[in-house]
């Protein structure tokens, strides 16, 4: 069976990986100013993060278009027996609902369209495995189901910097996100239900991190063979230090840096941090 993968662009995939799986991206798109870009293809992650603290405004996202995914299924139906596509939560875009839809005008194909739950480097794990056991000629009930398994063990807990692009974002009140600033609060949010939801309230980012480590220290405890990536937008040298303190104390887990796209950025703003993890 000849299967392709699909992934919409937030996943943010590394181009090595793109071309080793031969991968097809679907891209959102970002408003800023006034002015679109199509996610990975016209602004790299620095240029947004550059427009994103030069703009008055908040930057919008919008999901590919309907037919974007009809083309790309047709296109594929010619040359493949099924297609997996994995995308971020449908709780953060309508973009699941939309490659969903557009499968059931297909009937040449068999196509599966997944909700990642999550966004940017966890879903990138499911397409980076579904890579892997496509490349291995696996059935795809086991590339399925082991997605399905990955999607269980993961989870991710976010640190906000800016409690200010909070509030820009209407997720904040402003008089919250000033007092909160003025008492170094750092809110850690956690994807719960496909929604990014506030966790936990804490002073400082120092405290804020040793608290999302030692979450992650007690998943550990029970299972080693895990795979975890430090996020951020836009302060990779903070990303650095904390990568190269978590693999010297968790020396079983497979470890990666990753950048938070235009999309998530845009929800987190500048100088969020992350650590996100699921099985290998």
């Amino acid at each position: 069976m000849k299967i392709a993968l699909v992934s919409d662009t937030t996943a943010t995939l590394d181009q090595a990986v793109i071309e080793k799986y031969a991968i097809h991206t679907v891209p959102l798109t970002i408003t800023i100013d006034g002015k679109s870009y199509r996610e990975q293809e016209d602004l790299t992650n620095k240029e947004f993060y550059q427009l994103l603290k030069e703009s008055d405004a908040l930057p919008t996202s919008s999901q590919p278009s309907p037919g974007e995914w009809l083309s790309l299924y047709e296109r594929l139906a010619k040359t493949h027996d099924a297609i997996i596509v994995l995308t971020l939560s449908e709780k953060i875009s309508g973009t699941y609902q939309t490659a969903h839809a557009m499968a059931q005008e297909v009937k040449d194909v068999d196509i599966h369209v997944i909700d990642s739950n999550y966004s940017s480097r966890p879903q990138a794990y499911l397409v980076e495995e579904a890579g892997r056991m496509i490349a291995q000629d696996q059935p795809i009930t086991a590339i399925l189901a082991k997605i399905e398994q990955m999607i269980d063990a993961m989870d991710a807990y976010i640190i906000v910097d800016d409690l200010n692009h909070l509030a820009r974002g209407g997720r904040m009140s402003s008089a919250t996100a000033l007092v909160g600033s003025m008492l170094k609060i750092k809110p850690v949010i956690r994807f719960v239900d496909k929604s990014l939801v506030m966790f936990e309230k804490i002073r400082t980012q120092k405290k804020a991190i040793a608290r999302v480590e030692e979450l992650f220290a007690e998943v550990y405890k029970n299972d080693k063979q895990l795979r975890a990536t430090v996020l951020h937008s836009d302060v990779e040298t903070k990303a650095e230090a904390i990568y190269n303190e978590m693999i010297v104390k968790y020396p079983e887990v497979e470890w990666d840096v990753s950048e938070f796209g235009p999309v998530l950025g845009t929800h987190l703003g500048p100088g969020a941090l992350a650590i996100v993890w699921t099985i290998k």
